[in-house]
């Protein structure tokens, strides 16, 4: 009997991972009728909402962030390929029955324009929602006006980029009225586009994590049984602890009777060890390093050929070299082998606001969003090396912008020894004050 329910987890999960695989083809191939077909074929032998979107929709975000975080796309294509896939995802939502009687009311509120309305309130609706939309705007007035069960849960939706200014006093609103707000954002923007900065009872980054916490905020629980956490991956709970046993997962918190309390924490990194063995086939060893970041990158050191020191690189003032610099409307830097600046054109003072003695010094690390850090520090580490297009996120001019720059580095050899220079171009900015 457990053999034969292995069989059928093994065979699912093989299932999961060819539809998942070719709608990563299909979405890098370009906009075709075979994405709509992938769509259509797994609502068909799922007969599930939620099947689509976690296995597809949620699995190829994962897979798109991971490409932009890798510096195989740019930003631009990474929401081109996610825009489309969600339209046509909230196109199909519309023809799918609710065969669920609804248990339970909750509001809906959509915190940017782009937020996938129509596919999250299908989703709450096929689990038992009975869903009452309201705009971002008037969310609290019109709040006042239902009953405390239909507003008990208020589910805020985020997309991939920055947290409206105005937002929080929303939430804050929401919360005087009794609510339990749950902001539900991508997880690579929850903390880069600062949702989590919201003052949200709870937090989602997917739709499996949705409904498991919108259902205990109704409870006014927000810990979840290791049996809700496994129905949930669809493994077994014995699975789970074999997991924690066995690859060093982090322990979750215990009740006074002793049984494990997993937080959403705790299952996101448990859907982050299952979708990396799931969609990408690797062992659950590998898999749970890198759900938790401890896998170290082997990078070639691909170097550039150096320059003569008789070049006029080596021979060039400081002087001729920020003449030329500032008259480049381009983001211009030098960096060392520590990545800090040793000098950088008025473009990039003037992006910060600042003069430049005050960025001669500072770390490329230190001028980016926190989220990104990693990142920038693999422009100069293991070692100085050549890139295109590799992009981050900075926040310019007291932090009203969210702005993604593109770097192009390439090594020098000037007096102080080896440095990277860097243009950047700023290829997408969203304000953070925009209105709701």
């Amino acid at each position: 009997m457990a053999r034969a329910q292995d069989d059928s987890i093994f065979e699912a999960r093989a299932r999961q991972r060819r539809q998942a695989r070719a709608m990563m083809t299909a979405l890098l191939a370009g906009p075709d009728d075979r994405i709509v077909s992938l769509v259509r074929d797994a609502l068909h032998q799922s007969g599930s909402l939620l099947y689509v979107v976690s296995h597809l929709v949620d699995s190829a975000r994962q897979e798109v962030e991971d490409m932009w975080y890798r510096g195989d796309i740019g930003i631009v294509d990474q929401k081109r390929l996610m825009d489309h896939l969600e339209a046509v995802v909230q196109e199909e939502a519309r023809h799918v029955s609710r065969p669920v009687p609804p248990a339970r009311g909750c509001v809906l509120v959509a915190g940017s324009p782009t937020a996938g309305v129509a596919i999250h309130r299908s989703l709450l609706e096929e689990d038992g929602w009975r869903v009452i939309e309201l705009a971002a705007s008037e969310a609290v007035e019109q709040a006042r006006s239902l009953s405390r069960p239909a507003r008990r849960v208020v589910v805020v939706l985020g997309d991939a980029g920055a947290a409206p200014h105005g937002l929080a006093s929303t939430v804050a609103g929401l919360q005087g009225l009794g609510c339990r707000v749950l902001v539900v954002a991508p997880g690579h923007w929850l903390q880069a586009g600062q949702w989590l900065q919201l003052g949200a009872d709870a937090h989602a980054e997917n739709a499996r994590t949705m409904l498991l916490l919108a259902r205990k905020l109704y409870s006014a629980d927000t810990t979840f049984s290791i049996s809700e956490v496994a129905a949930s991956l669809s493994v077994s709970p014995h699975a789970i602890r074999a997991w924690e046993r066995r690859y060093r997962l982090p322990t979750p918190a215990r009740d006074s009777g002793g049984q494990r309390r997993y937080t959403a924490e705790d299952i996101q990194l448990l859907f982050r060890v299952s979708h990396a063995a799931t969609v990408r086939g690797h062992s659950l060893r590998l898999a749970s390093l890198e759900a938790q970041g401890l896998l170290t990158e082997e990078v070639s050191d691909v170097l550039s050929p150096p320059l003569n020191a008789a070049t006029p690189t080596d021979k060039m003032q400081p002087e001729a070299w920020l003449r030329v610099a500032d008259a480049i409307p381009d983001m211009l830097m030098l960096l060392d082998g520590e990545g800090r600046i040793v000098d950088c054109n008025v473009a990039t003072a003037r992006a910060r606001d600042t003069v430049r003695e005050n960025l001669r010094g500072t770390r490329l690390a230190d001028l980016v969003i926190e989220y990104d850090r990693a990142k920038a520090v693999r422009l100069y580490r293991p070692s100085l090396r050549r890139r295109d297009a590799w992009e981050v996120r900075m926040r310019f001019a007291g932090e009203n912008k969210l702005t993604v720059v593109s770097f192009d580095s390439r090594l020098l050899v000037a007096s102080e020894g080896r440095l990277l220079g860097l243009v950047g171009r700023i290829v997408a900015a969203e304000n953070v004050a925009t209105a709701a």
